[in-house]
């Protein structure tokens, strides 16, 4: 090989290692700023989420004392269902500061005793006034719990069962949407079963 031919091989490897070079550092400056976007992103969904949630306590809690006086009975539904829908705006709010905490690496799971009766109970106060203001029907059973605790994250569990049943408030037009607790005979684990007429189930 002639030293003519070294020196354009030489130079098309020292051009080839500074475009691989060049590449190296857009790729790492692409890499920063999206990690720069998602955080912002995160912060600004975690402040908008705090920022709102304050007006929104604010809204429940003057419905809450509102309720307490005596009222016409299609005053008291009115409230109720305000209440309630107040209660699943919150929820909402609530799961997308821990849509920012999972992009944050910050959400965590906990385990701790609940009674699962008086958690259905929590979920059917709260949805019952909107389920029946569309006009469909709620019916809770847990006639079949042969246990009343276990644990669980609450949170958690309620945000899986909240966005099954606005899922069914939205595309059911009418019938029953039912919510059932019960201890499964295989293992003795609790279970949740959610079903509306139309077929849809979610069991956990």
């Amino acid at each position: 090989m002639h030293g003519d031919e070294i020196d354009r091989l030489y130079g098309s490897v020292e051009q080839m290692q500074i475009n691989i070079n060049q590449r190296s550092a857009d790729l790492t400056a692409e890499s920063e700023k999206a990690k720069a976007a998602s955080k912002a992103k995160s912060d600004f969904l975690a402040t908008m989420s705090h920022e709102i949630r304050t007006p929104i306590n604010g809204v429940i809690g003057s419905l809450s004392i509102l309720e307490l006086n005596e009222l016409k009975e299609s005053d008291a539904i009115q409230i109720k269902t305000a209440l309630s829908s107040a209660e699943i705006l919150m929820t909402t709010v609530n799961d997308i500061l821990d849509f920012s905490q999972i992009e944050a690496g910050k959400l965590t799971i906990g385990s701790v005793p609940i009674s699962i009766k008086h958690f259905v109970k929590e979920i059917e106060r709260v949805y019952r006034p909107v389920i029946e203001a569309k006009g469909l029907s709620l019916r809770v059973n847990t006639s079949e719990l042969e246990s009343d605790f276990f644990f669980a994250d609450p949170v958690r569990i309620k945000q899986i069962i909240n966005n099954y049943l606005n899922n069914a408030i939205k595309f059911s037009k009418k019938g029953t949407i039912e919510l059932k607790a019960f201890t499964q005979p295989s293992d003795g684990q609790v279970g949740l079963l959610w079903s509306t007429k139309t077929g849809h189930l979610f069991r956990g």
